[in-house]
């Protein structure tokens, strides 16, 4: 029961707490060309090791993100098109994903990073507990959560790259009815986001109650950043 709980609180959290570069709206003149570049930087079920498996982006994915951009006060920018990862699983707690915009224009691109790195150091860690305990894909109801902490973090930041960003979310909570009421643990994402010119990528790894395994996040940032330079 406590391990089906920690599932929960860790799909919860990639849904809730997947943030991306502040960027919306429909594809651009140049969409299907961009949308193609941007599938082709994406990760598939072959970049993860043995056991994993991968399903489409939670519902509600995107709505947590427009309300976390709307919390943080982050603009948006225009965008050539978005696209998505599915969400993938090893069967347990860890869930990792991954997600690619394509501006345009790169002034776009470099403005979005900066306004992102400037939110994840102001206003994120209460907008994210609020998404975390909102609404009915939230885990408030037999969930305590406490103090969102949102911290850099540091990674093997592979070379071609212009800007890498990354921060680790840390989001305790403890269990508050059923069975295994009283039990605490942490719920963790890793969050790295990676820029070459007009694109920026996205790595999202989730795990609890430890952090997602820092080996394999590399190599996935590593995977992403090699086909964002091809």
């Amino acid at each position: 029961m406590l391990a089906s709980m920690r599932t929960r609180t860790a799909a919860a959290a990639v849904a809730a707490l997947a943030l991306v570069a502040a960027c919306a709206g429909d594809d651009g003149a140049n969409g299907d060309e961009a949308r193609e570049h941007a599938e082709a930087i994406l990760l598939t079920l072959a970049d993860f090791p043995d056991g994993w498996t991968g399903a489409p982006p939670a519902e509600g994915a995107e709505q947590a993100e427009a309300e976390f951009r709307a919390c943080v006060g982050v603009e948006y920018f225009d965008v050539a098109t978005n696209a998505s990862s599915d969400d993938f699983t090893s069967g347990g707690t860890p869930r990792a994903a991954s997600e690619v915009h394509v501006f345009d224009g790169e002034e776009n691109a470099v403005a979005a990073f900066e306004a992102l790195a400037e939110a994840q150091a102001t206003d994120a860690d209460d907008c994210l507990k609020s998404l975390i305990t909102a609404g009915e894909d939230g885990v408030a109801d037999g969930f305590e959560i406490g103090a969102v902490e949102v911290d850099e973090l540091a990674v093997t930041a592979p070379s071609g790259l212009d800007d890498v960003q990354a921060w680790q979310v840390a989001a305790p909570f403890q269990i508050t009815s059923g069975d295994a009421a009283g039990v605490e643990a942490t719920a963790y994402l890793d969050l790295v986001y990676l820029r070459v010119g007009e694109t920026i990528a996205a790595v999202q790894a989730a795990d609890v109650p430890s952090p997602f395994d820092s080996e394999l996040r590399d190599e996935l940032v590593a995977t992403v950043a090699g086909r964002m330079t091809e």
